[in-house]
């Protein structure tokens, strides 16, 4: 008997990142620490939340570019980054908060199979590049993100400048 293929609505993932995101916040006085390149998802989705408060403190008012912004530019590209975590809501998450921030998906769906994802963040790698955000490094799987870039600096590839 052939597999049933059910995939959530977009009301349904969103009403599940509204969820994600009510958990990050309870956790963030608990026991997570926003950070990109932790191994932990919750330090991560907590770091993602962040960002997206620092860089749209009124959700309801129309999204203005701060490319210009060293530290959108940095946060942008560490939510690039999570689009590639095997959590399924550091994912959700990340699209969500790259939809509000920059009011684009590029056809990302936190839900598809890793062949399109992996396909949607080449596309959003494209785009970081093509607003100047990274250079021509490649970004790195999440395994892979060095602690040492910290909170201010874009994820580089190693061996990137």
């Amino acid at each position: 008997m052939p597999r049933s293929t059910i995939r959530p609505r977009a009301g349904e993932l969103r009403l599940l990142a509204a969820a994600v995101l009510l958990v990050a916040a309870a956790c963030e006085s608990g026991r997570a620490r926003p950070d990109f390149s932790s191994p932990a998802p919750i330090d991560r989705t907590a770091a993602i939340e962040q960002a997206v408060r620092r860089h749209r403190p009124q959700p309801g008012k129309p999204w203005q570019s701060n490319l210009a912004d060293p530290s959108f530019r940095s946060d942008l590209a560490w939510i690039v980054v999570m689009l590639q975590s095997s959590d399924p809501a550091v994912r959700l998450l990340a699209i969500e908060s790259l939809d509000a921030l920059v009011g684009q998906r590029l056809g990302y769906d936190a839900a598809d199979p890793l062949p399109l994802r992996a396909a949607a963040v080449e596309r959003w790698v494209g785009w970081l590049r093509a607003e100047g955000i990274v250079g021509g490094e490649t970004l790195p799987p999440i395994g892979a993100v060095d602690p040492s870039w910290g909170r201010d600096a874009a994820p580089r590839a190693e061996g990137g400048a």
